[in-house]
């Protein structure tokens, strides 16, 4: 799929309109940046009203609709997103579809703005369906709703599972819900709570082993990983060395070893789990 070649398409259908509605369609979608402006954004930089912002956003974009909808670019783009999203059981987070056509296309663009001409992409023609962000959830692209609904439903069950171990949950999801693993995985990744654990652990992020929090959580997953008695300053080596946390200092380290029963001295700075 050549996504530069389809971009190229709506530039040149862009360069068709007054410069100032092809800006606000550009600075609106992000499509040469990072970030995007709101409507109250770009009011203040063209002295408009955020809906006559709006306005002139909706026209723009469809007088492009008009234009390109049945092009072959416009065809083959939706042919490959839809036959990708089928292999991936109908449903994909913005941010690993983004990383799989960066991989795919073996293209070198910035992931953010890829991401955001996409969403532009699918919002002009309409198709795939995206269900963007909100607190709980990643942006996901989707073009089947029963598949959407159902990965909801397996992000739902492992937030409300009542076990930390995340192959009892796999075989629990995959009898409930009659799923292999690897796409209740790939469900899962529509979730904010769903993670990945310092020690590579698949979970929820209110597990301990997922998404430790505190000191002493620290401290137990790495005795836990460790299978053998540390000193409490090797314990505040490995702790410091776990990806995402904030450093201990060994005396942190040590006060809260002697604090949680969840250990015991061994010997003398050594500790165990109980």
């Amino acid at each position: 799929m050549e996504l530069a070649r389809l971009y190229n398409l709506i530039q040149n259908e862009l360069s068709n309109h007054d410069r100032r509605a092809a800006t606000i369609v550009m600075d609106r979608y992000g499509l040469e940046s990072e970030d995007y402006k709101t409507l109250a954004e770009l009011g203040e930089v063209y002295d408009l009203t955020r809906e006559r912002v709006r306005q002139i956003q909706n026209s723009t974009m469809a007088a492009i609709r008009s234009e390109i909808g049945r092009h072959k670019e416009i065809v083959r783009f939706l042919k490959f997103v839809h036959d990708y999203l089928d292999s991936q059981g109908g449903v994909r987070p913005s941010h690993l579809l983004v990383k799989d056509f960066i991989e795919a296309n073996k293209l070198k663009d910035n992931e953010k703005i890829l991401n955001n001409r996409l969403h532009f992409i699918a919002e002009l023609v309409g198709e795939p369906n995206i269900v963007y962000e909100d607190d709980d959830w990643h942006s996901t692209w989707h073009n089947n709703e029963r598949a959407y609904e159902k990965a909801r439903a397996v992000a739902k069950h492992l937030n409300s599972f009542d076990d930390d171990n995340f192959d009892r949950f796999i075989e629990s999801a995959g009898k409930k819900f009659s799923l292999p693993k690897e796409k209740i995985i790939n469900y899962l990744h529509i979730s904010k709570n769903f993670g990945i654990g310092p020690y590579g652990d698949l979970g929820a992020k209110h597990w301990v082993h997922i998404n430790p929090k505190t000191t002493k959580d620290k401290n137990y997953i790495v005795l836990k990983y460790a299978g053998k008695p540390l000193h409490f300053r090797e314990i505040a080596e490995r702790v410091n060395k776990l990806n995402g946390v904030k450093p201990s200092h060994p005396d942190t380290v040590h006060n809260e070893l002697i604090k949680d029963n969840r250990f015991r001295l061994v010997g003398r700075g050594l500790y165990a789990l109980k």
